[in-house]
């Protein structure tokens, strides 16, 4: 049977037809649910950050169907950058907007450049009509250096040779040059750097080593320090230093030296007006005694007064002190303290000690007045106990020797733990003569807009403290 040429002219019309129209349902149809769904970031597109910082950022995610839908994200991060807390799957209603907040930890090793991340939103059911929005974050360039002391011998023999041991790390995020230099307290000592230049790459650590060659035959103990410093050559300004200290021994064939250096200074004046004239000679000096140089000796003598003679001159002063970590000891003119209801500031010709040991102070004083007429005097003493690293509590006694006879006791107690101010309070009596009692209350605050200060005093009329 043959075919009409209308009806295939016909057929061979409607088959493209009914092929574009369904090409076409398919394109609207991935359109409209590709349009389901917007993402933006909610700042600039290019934010800047730097190294080990924690990124935070917004995507606002707005559902434009009219129907609910759930979404579903994923963060695409350059390697190693880590996701500090997850996003994860939400439902958005018609037409609702929800800002979606990250955080990104940024690794202390990221280079400098621009990096992209990429936050991807899609429908739970097609997961194929996604939309990305994208966040720029530029990195910029890190120079810092980091150098450490690591090891050296505790004590070497003079003579000998010995090693000090240093890190050194590149803290930047790009390679760097490097230049060292090592320099000991006594040129005399030949000191020799391993390298003088190295070159790191971005957070890269590498062993510096010092070797030191001592003098011989040293006549005494003593501590030498080498430091050494590291800068960048591209930048002086970017540099970090470390020291090494060991102490040198004196060698089995040395003498050891009999006397100890102790720097005095020697001045003369020569003044006067109309009561006459006359010299003054004074001695001073301050050094250490020990090898460690742990301990301090003072010294002034002056003398005679020329205050009397002119008012441009000095009067006669004579002083020794000694000082420790735990001890000291005075002996002289000086100006000697105990505590605000007892002594709380007397210039006196005297002496007094102070011991510490922990959270325990011992102190003890006894003075006379070289000035006034009658010639007061005075003797003392004080235990103190440290109840917290910020609250002391002592017990203070003073005898004192003026136009009768006084022996006050005081309790006191200091705290700096009260709402950051510092609180003294302290409680006396007196037990000679006409018996009383003294009370002292002091508070003080500092803060960075300014300070501020109260005290308050009673003390009855057969008081006789300081105060009185």
């Amino acid at each position: 049977m043959k075919r009409s040429p209308s009806s295939t002219g016909l057929r061979s019309i409607w088959s493209p037809l009914v092929l574009l129209g369904i090409l076409a349902a398919i394109s609207s149809l991935a359109q409209a649910r590709s349009s389901d769904i917007t993402v933006r970031p909610t700042v600039e597109t290019v934010v800047d950050a730097i190294p080990g910082q924690t990124l935070t950022s917004g995507f606002v995610v707005q559902n434009m169907s009219a129907s609910d839908l759930a979404v579903w994200t994923i963060l695409e991060t350059p390697k190693s950058w880590r996701l500090v807390v997850a996003d994860p799957p939400f439902t958005l209603g018609s037409g609702a907007s929800d800002l979606r907040l990250i955080s990104l930890a940024i690794p202390v090793t990221a280079a400098e450049g621009e990096y992209s991340i990429r936050y991807v939103a899609a429908p739970a059911e097609s997961p194929a009509d996604s939309v990305v929005a994208i966040l720029r974050v530029r990195i910029p360039a890190v120079r810092n250096i980091a150098l450490r002391h690591v090891d050296s011998p505790g004590k070497v023999v003079s003579g000998s040779t010995y090693t000090s041991s240093f890190v050194l790390t590149n803290e930047g995020n790009r390679p760097s040059d490097i230049r060292l230099q090592a320099k000991g307290i006594d040129t005399r000592f030949a000191i020799h750097l391993e390298a003088t230049q190295m070159q790191l790459a971005p957070h890269e650590s590498r062993a510096v080593r010092v070797r030191v060659e001592t003098l011989p035959n040293g006549g005494t103990a003593y501590h030498y320090r080498v430091d050494v410093t590291a800068m960048l050559e591209s930048d002086s300004t970017v540099s970090a230093q470390a020291s090494s200290t060991v102490q040198i021994l004196p060698g089995l064939d040395a003498v050891e030296a009999r006397y100890r250096d102790f720097p005095l200074l020697g001045t003369f004046r020569w003044g006067g007006g109309q009561d006459g004239t006359g010299p003054q000679f004074e001695l001073s000096g301050s050094g250490a005694l020990s090898n460690e140089g742990t301990d301090r000796l003072d010294l002034l003598v002056r003398t005679p007064d020329l205050q009397s003679h002119s008012i441009l001159g000095h009067r006669d002063e004579y002083r020794l002190g000694y000082r420790t970590e735990t001890l000291e000891a005075y002996a002289g003119d000086r100006n000697f303290v105990l505590s605000p209801l007892t002594e709380y500031g007397r210039y006196a010709f005297g002496a007094s000690v102070a011991y510490r040991d922990r959270d325990v102070t011992v102190s003890a004083l006894a003075n006379r007045d070289r000035f006034l007429w009658t010639h007061p005097q005075e003797a003392g003493g004080s235990v103190g106990v440290n109840l917290t690293p910020g609250t002391e509590a002592s017990v203070n006694y003073l005898y004192r020797q003026e136009a009768g006879s006084s022996q006050i006791v005081t309790a006191r107690m200091r705290s700096s733990e009260i709402f950051r101010t510092e609180a003294d309070v302290e409680l006396g009596r007196d037990f000679g003569g006409q018996a009383d009692n003294a009370l002292s209350l002091s508070w003080r605050v500092r803060r960075e807009w300014g300070s501020a200060a109260a005290t308050y005093l009673h003390a009855g009329p057969g008081y006789r403290g300081y105060y009185t």
